[in-house]
């Protein structure tokens, strides 16, 4: 948790010289550990002052070891001059052209795209100074990089001193993603701490006293911290989140506000690490490569119980909102929705141009993303409904037609049966009735043999309660209001052939009765066919 977004900016900042000392405190936690893959994926509280602790995972089964990715899909001190911050399937994942990640790129390498004529002047900050002595006898070591210096008090081991060099990785692709170029970030490093006994750290002064209580990381100025946790991963994922809100506040002014400023941290410190590369900006591809993480649990139960949050109360979180440790998972599905989907991705790129000025940040919000738009809401409520690991993102895009509607004996659709909601563009009626009929064969499991099926779907498995690769419908409204729930989220069994009575009029959608993440190797032609539009003869009341 950080504080708020709309502390002064102090944009101005930009344009003073070196010798101007600027102090700017931000820091966050993240999640509490989840305890097993298919358990709980508990995560906590953030690190400001709370009044109640956030759920706690009371499993203590460690994962196998092989589930770690670690062994396994300012000359003068000038400081942020921004806003501060609050602080399982085994199948293989879709093709990673689904969903667009940074990748690692080389350190010899600037940016072709973002590197100007004469190079911008790199920002130095003057570390604090430690009785190294002092340190020692406390049993505090230290690890040095390139961008990182990493005082801990744990005993060696790979896991531990490669984290200068993680961090050294990710410090470049956070230069691609925002457009820095990489040469501005010659010198500039920062001070960590990863604490296992608390005591040492603030006994030597490497934890000041007035910092707020925290249970996982924080960071401030030119320093971070973070406590030791029970997974390689997890405690890489901790440095590089605190490690996304130095840069984000050093080289772009500011974080913004608290749903942007924790979203884009925990994107950008999602990463996957193996044989000494790392990409960040990864979409999981399975629980235990992101041991202790915890937030797509958190959705999922939410949108089980229909509890899940609409994004314009996301837009609205507020600087206390991170003390519950559902507002990490929301921020990051936020930004990961708007940073992938087509219709938004280019608007929000654009935010990171007014994290310094809260009002334009807003206002670039609210035009981009208004609170009414139907389209937006249904968009994002889809999505919730199909987050998970090994997520095909583009399987999740409502794809939207007008309808047509009949005006001759028979219309066809063909299915792709590799998407997820399709308008057919046949609009229906209420009061009118409708016959569909679905001919073709799919394959959506390829394998020895390949699972094959038919529109009702295959019965020796299930999924949502109905037969796998049943074909569904819903029938959507030409327009929605923002406060409506998408007819899509309630789909209907349509199989090889239905009669189809409207209860409001809209146009026709389809889709495969399958998990978003396992549409993208079917194969196979289905049609849709639907005649009729006949008025629908009343039903005779009961005696």
């Amino acid at each position: 948790m950080r504080l708020p977004y709309w502390f002064p900016f102090a944009s101005c900042c930009l344009g003073l010289t070196l010798l101007a000392p600027i102090v700017v405190s931000v820091g966050c936690s993240a999640s509490k550990p989840e305890s097993e893959p298919e358990a709980a994926e508990a995560a906590s509280a953030p690190n400001q002052p709370r009044t109640t602790d956030a759920p706690r995972s009371t499993e203590t089964t460690p994962p196998p070891k092989k589930r770690t990715l670690a062994h396994s899909k300012k000359a003068s001190p000038r400081v942020d001059s921004s806003a501060s911050r609050s602080a399982t399937d085994k199948r293989e994942p879709a093709s990673s052209g689904r969903l667009p990640m940074l990748g690692e790129s080389s350190p010899q390498t600037p940016s072709e795209s973002t590197r100007p004529e004469t190079p911008a002047p790199s920002r130095v900050g003057v570390l604090p100074s430690f009785d190294e002595g002092r340190l020692a006898q406390a049993g505090i070591r230290k690890i040095v990089g390139e961008h990182l210096t990493l005082y801990t008090d744990l005993p060696s081991a790979p896991a531990i001193e490669e984290l200068p060099k993680v961090f050294d990785k990710a410090v470049l692709q956070w230069c691609d993603y925002f457009g820095i170029d990489r040469r501005q970030v010659a010198g500039w490093r920062i001070t960590g701490s990863l604490m296992n006994d608390k005591a040492r750290f603030a006994a030597t002064g490497l934890l000041p006293p007035s910092l707020p209580e925290f249970e996982n990381g924080y960071q401030l100025g030119w320093q971070l911290w973070c406590y030791e946790k029970p997974s390689d991963y997890y405690r890489r994922h901790l440095l590089l989140h605190e490690g996304v809100h130095a840069f984000m506040n050093h080289f772009l002014g500011g974080a913004g506000p608290p749903w942007y400023m924790e979203g884009m941290a925990e994107m950008l410190a999602l990463h996957r690490w193996k044989d000494g590369r790392l990409t960040v900006g990864i979409l999981p591809p399975a629980n235990q490569d992101v041991w202790l993480w915890g937030r797509i649990k958190i959705i999922r139960e939410d949108v089980a119980r229909g509890k899940w949050m609409p994004l314009s109360r996301v837009f609205q979180y507020g600087p206390t909102a991170h003390r519950q440790v559902s507002a990490y998972a929301y921020a990051w599905a936020a930004c990961l929705f708007l940073s992938h989907h087509p219709r938004y991705q280019s608007a929000f790129e654009k935010l990171k141009t007014h994290v310094q000025d809260p009002n334009a940040f807003v206002e670039a919000v609210s035009m981009s993303f208004p609170s009414d738009d139907g389209e937006l809401a249904e968009d994002w409520q889809v999505f919730l409904q199909e987050v998970d690991y090994q997520l095909d993102f583009e399987a999740t895009i409502v794809r939207r037609d007008p309808g047509n509607s009949l005006n001759r004996d028979r219309s066809s659709y063909l299915l792709d049966p590799r998407a997820g909601w399709q308008s057919t563009g046949i609009s229906v009626e209420v009061g009118k009735t409708y016959r569909v009929e679905s001919r073709g064969m799919l394959r959506i499991r390829p394998g020895d043999p390949d699972w094959t099926t038919e529109a009702d779907g295959i019965t020796i498995h299930y999924y949502r309660g109905r037969p796998l690769g049943m074909l569904l419908y819903a029938v959507r409204p030409a327009s929605l209001s923002a406060e409506s729930l998408s007819p899509l989220l309630d789909p209907r069994p349509l199989g090889s052939q239905a009669i189809l009575k409207p209860a409001h009029d809209g146009v026709l959608y389809v889709r495969i009765n399958e998990a978003a993440r396992e549409l993208h190797d079917n194969d196979g032609k289905m049609e849709v066919h639907v005649e009729g539009g006949t008025p629908s003869l009343p039903q005779a009341s009961s005696p």
